[in-house]
């Protein structure tokens, strides 16, 4: 059975870390071992580290997707993609703006 995450059940003070660490830069792989780390996952537990991606910079799920690949390979080209999109929400973010 699917289990949903509730997003008012996501921890508040990961998020801010998660939006932190993307204005100052951090690559995915920062971000990610950050979220892994304060939550108590394993490195290759990526599926709970989704919905964290997807409520801090207002993503659909299908552009936060491509992370299912992360821990087996960080080459996906789609990556690069997703951390442009992260970038993108955090300045507009900073500007005030709403794409």
């Amino acid at each position: 059975m699917a289990a949903v995450v509730m997003p008012e059940l996501l921890d508040k003070e990961v998020l801010a870390e998660l939006r932190d660490l993307a204005l100052h830069g951090a690559g995915l792989n920062q971000m990610v071992k950050q979220v892994q780390q304060r939550l108590g996952f394993a490195a290759d537990f990526i599926v709970p580290v989704l919905p964290y991606f997807c409520r801090a910079f207002s993503l659909p799920l299908v552009d936060v997707l491509p992370l299912r690949e992360y821990s087996k390979n960080r080459d996906v080209p789609e990556l690069q993609g997703l951390l442009n999109k992260i970038r993108n929400a955090v300045v507009c973010e900073a500007n005030g703006k709403s794409e």
